[in-house]
């Protein structure tokens, strides 16, 4: 009987994570190769063993002795039946096996025909084991031959020439019990070894706390082998019974230690599921910090923080990349003609748009409402410029939307780093100056300048709270009465637009109106002034309340060749008669 943590004379399919081929092959555990001076000890172990277990043949065949070979045969083969496995995971696997005590029994009992027991135990060993991997099987069947090859070498070595079994011959025992152990532990180290890629020092020392067990075993069969018939029948089984009940008792804690491990096993497995689960969930949560809900671009935050990534990356070099500030225009009008599901269905189509003309290693964000940001690591200001191009003739496309086409226009503002600046939050305010640029000149797209960046942070920030309250009804109409000089009577009403901002209370409209002029804001300004208009319009004539309402348009408004248009649709959607 051995104790091991691997099973005696057989290389360990589990222990080693590894395959012994030079072809890489999948195991429950990794993936590896042998080295080129692995299978020279492979094969030299496999040659060994081989030349033992056919020496052993002729030597057997000459004495006539099969028939005093077949006890050890069954012995040997009843053996590997009688293994008891104590635990084994994925990494580690401890066992007891009664076939290196056969062996040691064979080799003094029957020294010539020992190997030859040894490689039957090994055969039936792996077909047990059902081994596929043919190097592997090689290894196992030629190894154990081997070892109990050299302890038969050492036993005949060190066996006093004197018959009966004295104290010499309990030396030779321990003798041969070592040498077995050292080259069957030996070699599999070795293997192990060479196949993990890891020091012999630390194989050997994971498996080196069984070598007491063992060789003690060891030593117990070939006493037994040399001396069972001094001891006779009630002599050899006072060392039998107490082995075979060992065996009993290590087989009914094994089981019940397999049932706790599995029981871990189990635990762990849950444990771990639920890990993965909760660091799903927090990928998920990240994501939806991270990105915009609708389009599944990222956002305002992850562009920043991608911005800071590149910077850092560049250390002390200036990073050399073109941010691209794209705002649709007439957005808002699709909205309101067409409702919010269209206008999400639009910003969907233009992301795809944007993602099919862009490169793979660029960024695409939305920041909010029809206005998106595209990053352009690497890129000067040619080929910012151009994919500037490539983008505004991919939304010249005309999209199908609720059964029409529609041509979706946008203006481009470009900044570039490190010539307008490294810092996130500079390059997406200049970005902004010259999209707005790009609106109020109609040229589509235009690169930061200086020249035209005449107002002051607050100024800008004016620009897009004035951009915002337009997009989510933050202003106010307030309808100044027209009076009949000669009557007296009211006969209609004027809409006067007012801002009133949530920190700077009412902003003065020749503030805000020039504001939206020269940012190219007017004509949206101008077209939530005449859908509210004609909303309050419709209630009053729904409350018996019939007034003319006029509104002030700005000459770009006026200027428009699309105005008739969107005024006639508003007339229809809210069913107020023009004269009124």
């Amino acid at each position: 009987m051995s104790c091991s943590s691997r099973p005696m004379g057989r290389y360990p399919a589990r222990r080693s994570r590894t395959t012994l081929t030079s072809r890489r092959l999948k195991t429950p555990a990794a993936r590896t190769t042998l080295p080129l001076h692995g299978h020279v000890v492979l094969w030299a172990c496999v040659v060994g063993g081989l030349v033992a277990a056919l020496t052993s043949a002729v030597e057997v065949y000459r004495a006539e002795a099969w028939l005093d070979l077949w006890p050890f045969v069954l012995l040997v083969i009843g053996a590997e039946f009688l293994g008891v496995r104590i635990y084994e995971t994925g990494r580690d696997r401890i066992s007891f096996s009664f076939a290196g005590a056969s062996a040691m029994l064979a080799v003094t009992a029957m020294p010539i025909g020992a190997p030859l027991v040894a490689f039957a135990g090994s055969v039936v060993h792996d077909l047990l084991a059902r081994r596929r991997d043919r190097a592997r099987m090689l290894f196992n069947l030629s190894n154990p031959s081997l070892a109990t090859g050299g302890a038969v070498a050492a036993y005949l070595m060190l066996r006093p020439a004197a018959s009966g079994f004295g104290v010499m011959h309990l030396v030779a025992a321990l003798g041969a019990a070592v040498a077995f152990y050292a080259l069957n532990s030996g070699s599999i180290s070795l293997m192990v070894s060479m196949s993990s890629r890891r020091s012999l020092a630390v194989v050997l020392r994971e498996s080196g706390w069984s070598a007491p067990i063992n060789i003690f075993l060891g030593l117990t069969g070939a006493f037994l082998g040399g001396a069972h018939e001094i001891l006779g029948v009630i002599g050899t089984m006072i060392f039998v019974v107490p082995v075979l009940i060992m065996r009993l008792t290590l087989d009914f804690y094994a089981r019940r230690s397999q049932k706790a491990i599995a029981t871990l096993q189990a635990l762990n497995g849950q444990l771990e599921a639920e890990i993965s689960q909760r660091q799903r969930f927090e990928e998920t949560l990240e994501h939806q910090a991270l990105h915009d809900p609708l389009t599944d671009f990222p956002n305002r935050s992850f562009l920043r923080a991608k911005m800071d990534e590149l910077v850092t990356e560049a250390g002390d070099t200036e990073p050399r990349l073109a941010l691209l500030l794209l705002d649709l225009d007439r957005f808002k009008e699709i909205n309101d003609t067409f409702g919010h599901q269209c206008g999400d269905q639009l910003l969907q189509e233009v992301g795809q748009r944007l993602r099919d003309c862009l490169r793979v290693g660029d960024t695409i964000a939305r920041l909010g409402g029809d206005e998106f940001g595209v990053l352009l690591p690497g890129a000067d200001v040619e080929s910012a410029t151009r994919a500037a191009r490539t983008i505004l003739n991919a939304l010249q496309q005309p999209l199908l939307l609720e059964g029409q086409e529609l041509e979706v226009a946008a203006s481009i503002g470009i900044a570039l780093s490190p010539v307008h600046g490294s810092d996130p939050d500079a390059l997406l305010r200049r970005a902004d100056v010259a999209m707005y640029v790009a609106k109020r000149g109609h040229t589509r797209l235009a690169v930061y300048d200086p020249e035209h960046d005449h107002h002051s942070p607050a100024h800008l920030q004016l620009v897009g709270e004035l951009r915002r309250a337009i997009v989510n009804d933050g202003l106010i109409l307030h309808y100044q009465p027209k009076v009949s000089f000669r009557t007296g009577n009211v006969i209609g009403t004027e809409a006067l637009v007012r801002w009133v901002h949530p920190q700077r209370g009412i902003v003065p409209p020749d503030e805000f109106i020039p504001l939206a002029e020269n940012t190219g804001l007017i004509r949206a300004l101008g077209r939530w002034v005449i859908n509210e208009a004609l909303r309050q319009s419709r209630a009053w004539q729904d409350a018996d309340l019939f007034l003319p309402v006029s509104v002030n348009l700005s000459t770009r408004d006026l200027l428009d060749a699309q105005l008739p248009d969107l005024v006639a649709r508003l007339l229809d959607r809210w069913n107020v008669a023009p004269a009124a």
